[in-house]
């Protein structure tokens, strides 16, 4: 099976939002939060597959992380959460399966659910929907009660046209394409993409004895 871009989403999107961090800020309308003196400053604005704090009287699981988080203001973090493929994001599959209310495991000691459940503040009456922060440089950043879902334009255009799913309305829907575009578009995207996959593969994943 080829290499495609929901493999590498992660580190895309971050590396794009790393590089054109101003661009990436407006395309998602994000300037009257984002603190751009910061943002400038920072050594890194855009992180993939962040951990999430503890939160109430619970951890997460160590594989519920953050697909991308920015980082905007010393005080706050926004989290996008990256849908790239085409097929199988329908209204219902969402609804029923990542948007399931979250619930206590491990003997009550952590809270298991979808990222997009989490991110959604979908606790129930387990844990305050306020509050929720992401690991960021060995300290907890709260992160922004709006959070994002980065889709194909495809996809995004069946959501608006045909059955939404039951996002809160701190949910915001957005094109890939607005993150290409603010990154440059095509030329830019593919130089980045072959910098990124630019490793020897063998020496990378192969054990050697």
């Amino acid at each position: 099976m080829p290499i495609s871009l929901p493999h590498l989403g992660e580190a895309i999107v971050a590396a794009m939002a790393n590089r054109k961090r101003h661009g990436v800020i407006d395309a998602l309308e994000l300037s009257e939060v984002a603190d751009p003196d910061f943002v400038t400053e920072l050594d890194q604005f855009a992180f993939a597959e962040c951990r999430l704090s503890p939160h109430g009287d619970y951890t997460f699981d160590g594989a519920s992380r953050v697909d991308v988080t920015l980082w905007l203001r010393p005080d706050c973090a926004v989290a996008c959460e990256l849908k790239l493929g085409t097929s199988r994001l329908t209204k219902t599959r969402i609804d029923d399966e990542f948007l399931v209310d979250c619930r206590p495991s491990h003997g009550g000691q952590r809270l298991a659910g979808n990222m997009m459940a989490i991110l959604d503040r979908r606790f129930g009456s387990h844990a305050p929907t306020q509050g929720l922060a992401v690991q960021i440089a060995q300290r907890s950043v709260p992160l922004a009660d709006d959070w994002y879902v980065i889709v194909q334009p495809s996809v995004l255009k069946r959501w608006t046209v045909e059955a939404a799913p039951a996002f809160s309305n701190r949910t915001r829907c957005v094109s890939i394409n607005a993150i290409v575009d603010a990154f440059g578009g095509k030329e830019p995207f593919n130089e980045l993409v072959g910098e990124l996959l630019d490793v020897d593969f063998y020496d990378t994943w192969i054990e050697q004895t």
